[in-house]
């Protein structure tokens, strides 16, 4: 455990119905038509649970409709302080140092792996995967291609559902059984031990069910918004170097076309201001990174130290 204080393509993937979410999550033991022949690292019954859920809620694990916002966290963030229930998280690195961590969420997406692995070996650059359990369990391959690069893969959930929204029994094998799944496909040595909840939505619960498998919780500071999938690379380059500071978590999403095309040049820029890149965990060991509040936490007093 790092030890912490305390859309696509023009909708390329649009959001399934949930029939097809049912299907996808598995009926009758079976899960996602993968390319092996290997069960699925959750077990029957949760997935019966997570079919139930889906069937309840309507929920939809590959629509990224809702997200948080930069503004959104911070508030969030602020509330905790002010209610003296602030989490132990990461935020941000330390704003002292030009170092930023890039992370990918939402993958592995075949045909958009290996692009981004080209564009990343060609900028010298190490990303942090936020990739999700069951994708892992359906493309291992992938997952083995990102670690032998030398990336760190980090825990996105099993299901890639909203976390408050589950039921309370369900968090803490989603938590585990995303990261047993990546260690299986990417014969981790250990398991990951850096999650991200999708879209940003945590609440007290969620961090219990983290603390419990000791996991870190990784948030960000810089999301361009590329996941509506309504903006041209121009547009993501903008913001991104926009809200680029010492300690930036960049935030940016597997299967967007426009991201891909943006991603080069943003990242030979970045490295012309001087910034080095480094991984949420290499991140998470500075002395100074921010670990609890919102991402703005530095700037009005020292709770994140």
């Amino acid at each position: 455990m790092i030890k912490v204080s305390s859309k696509r393509p023009r909708r390329l993937f649009r959001s399934i119905s949930v029939i097809g979410v049912l299907f996808l999550l598995g009926v009758g033991g079976t899960v996602l038509a993968t390319r092996r022949q290997d069960q699925p690292t959750a077990s029957a019954a949760y997935l019966r649970s997570v079919q139930a859920f889906v069937a309840k809620s309507g929920e939809q694990p590959d629509s990224h409709d809702k997200y948080k916002t930069v503004a959104q966290l911070d508030a969030q963030g602020k509330e905790e302080i002010k209610s003296r229930a602030s989490f132990p998280k990461l935020v941000r690195g330390d704003p002292k140092i030009k170092e930023v961590a890039l992370t990918i969420d939402d993958g592995p997406y075949p045909g958009f792996v290996e692009r981004l692995l080209k564009i990343l070996k060609d900028a010298d650059v190490k990303a942090t995967f936020f990739d999700v359990g069951r994708k892992a369990d359906q493309y291992p391959e992938l997952i083995k291609m990102e670690a032998a690069d030398g990336h760190e893969i980090a825990n996105h959930t099993y299901s890639h559902l909203t976390l408050p929204s589950m039921p309370r029994p369900n968090l803490d094998p989603e938590l585990r059984y995303g990261a047993e799944a990546l260690q299986k496909a990417g014969n981790l040595p250990k398991l990951p031990d850096i999650f991200r909840p999708r879209g940003g939505a945590y609440d007290a619960a969620v961090v219990k069910a983290a603390e419990a498998n000791q996991f870190t919780l990784a948030l960000w500071n810089d999301n361009p918004g590329d996941a509506s999938g309504k903006l041209l690379a121009a547009d993501i380059e903008r913001i991104i170097l926009r809200d680029l500071s010492p300690g930036a978590i960049i935030l940016i999403h597997e299967g967007v076309e426009e991201t891909m095309k943006a991603l080069p040049h943003t990242l030979q820029v970045i490295k012309e201001r001087g910034y080095k890149f480094v991984t949420c965990s290499e991140m998470a060991a500075r002395p100074g990174c921010i670990k609890v509040g919102g991402p703005n936490t530095w700037k009005t007093g020292d709770h994140g130290h």
